[in-house]
């Protein structure tokens, strides 16, 4: 074995040519070809974003072209039919008073006027006025008319003046209606006092009387014209007196006045009316006395107030004005159906004191049925029976809202109640009662049965003696429900 020295191994292994180097690889760059891992999460998370940010915008304006189809198709619905009627009325060919025909519709039939001459001159019906009196100074015009009707069907006050105000601008007026203080006239007198502050305004203003038809009575037309212009009309309605041995009635008692103080006085308990519908806007109504098996009164920004006697049907109804009534309930021994009654307002006050009379039928009494709301407006109601009448069932419902309400039972009642309110309390007042005040005669005590009591709902039941287990059909029901107020619910003596 042959060894050779360092220096010649290291001779041999040394090959003559050019020496091939590979370039030196930069500081912090990789030798791969593909980018590094922080490079690649930099540019997936730039796509990332650059394709959300896209998507996020296809998204927007999706949903801004479906919102704005939508407001195209709703506009259409809505503002097309309101455009056409519009235009309908102002180039219908007679005033512009709305269709009517029912015993609970407060408007007038236009069909009906034409037909009977409203508004042709021939048959003397309009501007009869028995005399006229110009100031022209002054710039009034004052013109008077009468008519008188027979004390029977029925009798109709209205006017084409709406429940908007830009119609009632320059617009005043006002009616009474009141028994006629001479007892020897029979017939019913109608007088109307005209006046305006031109006398072209006079010419263009319609006070027409109808003998007979759905429409018998007095018609106003006032015209849409009116340019710093300005008129008053002053109604009185005189009925006649009944005999003494006979009680007046007639039919039916109808005003359409929305811009007009509306008046009824005493009309005593010999006038009776087997319906009376009465329909006001921004003045008050004021009934001293007013007595129909269906009443109805209908007012929008001002007050209903007075006594009210039905046995059938009665609603007062406003929408932002206060009601302060007395309210008798008749159930006769003919009466086949419960007897309702109606309040509705907001924003303002309702107190009433509602009677329940039964005449003669204490074996078998039909129910009572009641209605009460209001809104942010405070609420007073005191229901009790006649003096003579037995207990007698109660279904009521009272509803408010924002504003305190205070609703009274007598001791005649008997049945569950149910009193609720959210984010305020309510409270229930018993009464001691002795045992001689039972209704029934039995001499037993008034008692007070809680089902579930909490701050904001009490459920329970008062009546005499033992409470009956079920359902029973002579008991009633109260449920008051409210939010935002307390709720009082006094279960009182009685009368």
């Amino acid at each position: 074995m042959i060894i050779l020295d360092q220096a010649n191994q290291q001779a041999k292994l040394d090959v003559a040519g050019p020496t091939l180097r590979f370039p030196e690889i930069a500081v912090g760059r990789s030798s791969s070809p593909l980018p590094d891992y922080e490079t690649s999460q930099a540019q997936h998370g730039i796509t990332t974003a650059k394709s959300l940010h896209d998507r996020a915008d296809r998204r927007f304006w999706r949903a801004t072209l479906y919102a704005l189809c939508i407001y195209i198709l709703l506009s259409a619905a809505i503002g097309v039919p309101l455009l056409v009627t519009r235009l309908s009325k102002q180039h219908h060919g007679h005033p512009p008073w709305p269709p009517g025909g029912d015993d609970s519709s407060g408007t007038l039939n236009t069909k009906n006027l034409a037909n009977n001459g409203v508004f042709m001159m021939e048959d003397g019906a309009c501007n009869s006025w028995d005399d006229t009196d110009d100031i022209t100074s002054q710039s009034l015009y004052i013109a008077r008319t009468s008519h008188t009707f027979s004390p029977q069907d029925s009798i109709s006050i209205r006017s084409n003046v709406s429940h908007e105000a830009d119609d009632a601008v320059g617009i005043s007026g006002n009616i009474t209606v009141n028994s006629n203080p001479d007892p020897s006239i029979s017939s019913v007198a109608i007088h109307v006092s005209l006046s305006t502050s031109t006398l072209n305004l006079r010419h263009r203003t319609f006070l027409c009387f109808v003998d007979k038809g759905d429409d018998r009575g007095l018609s106003i037309y006032v015209p849409k014209d009116m340019e710093q212009e300005s008129l008053t009309v002053d109604i009185i309605v005189l009925l006649p007196q009944p005999q003494a041995t006979s009680m007046l009635s007639f039919d039916t008692l109808t005003t359409y006045l929305p811009m007009f103080p509306q008046i009824f006085g005493d009309l005593g308990r010999s006038i009776a009316f087997k319906k009376v519908h009465i329909e006001g806007a921004a003045m008050d109504i004021s009934c001293d006395f007013l007595q129909a098996p269906k009443i109805s009164v209908k007012n929008a920004l001002a007050g209903i107030s007075g006594t009210f006697n039905a046995s059938e049907k009665l609603v007062l109804d406003n929408i932002g004005g206060p009601i302060s009534a007395n309210i008798t309930l008749v159930q006769g021994d003919d009466r086949t159906a419960p007897t309702f009654f109606s309040l509705d307002t907001g924003n303002s006050e309702i107190d009433a004191n509602v009677t329940m009379l039964v005449t003669s039928r204490f074996s078998d009494p039909i129910n009572f049925i009641g209605t009460v709301k209001n809104f942010n407006g405070p609420l007073t109601l005191d229901i009790a029976h006649d003096a003579d009448t037995p207990p007698i069932p109660l279904d009521l419902h009272v509803q408010n809202t924002q504003a305190a309400s205070n609703v009274t039972l007598d001791s005649k009642y008997v049945g569950t109640f149910d009193v609720q309110t959210k984010l305020a309390t309510v409270s229930v007042k018993e009464t001691k009662e002795d045992p001689l005040s039972d209704p029934f005669g039995e001499d037993q005590y008034r008692s007070y049965i809680y089902d579930s009591t909490s701050s904001n709902r009490i459920r329970g039941w008062v009546g005499w003696g033992k409470r009956q287990p079920g359902w029973h059909p002579k008991a009633g029901h109260v449920e008051i429900v409210s939010s935002l107020s307390p709720i009082l619910l006094q279960l009182g003596p009685g009368t």
